[in-house]
């Protein structure tokens, strides 16, 4: 939705928010399968093997 918005209302300010919207989703996600991995541990870890992060068969 934050970089969707900057489509609505292009300003430089937007464009900055557009940047680093994508930046902080990957270091939250990194951050969260960290956790998972220390609380799951390989059952989690074999679930990362066949499951992508974002978008199914690409990411």
């Amino acid at each position: 939705m934050g970089t969707g918005i900057f489509f609505k209302c292009i300003t430089l300010g937007m464009a900055v928010c557009a940047l680093v919207n994508p930046l902080a989703l990957i270091a939250t996600a990194q951050a969260e399968e960290r956790e998972m991995l220390k609380k799951f541990g390989e059952d989690h870890a074999r679930y990362m093997e066949r499951a992508k992060r974002f978008i199914p068969l690409i990411v």
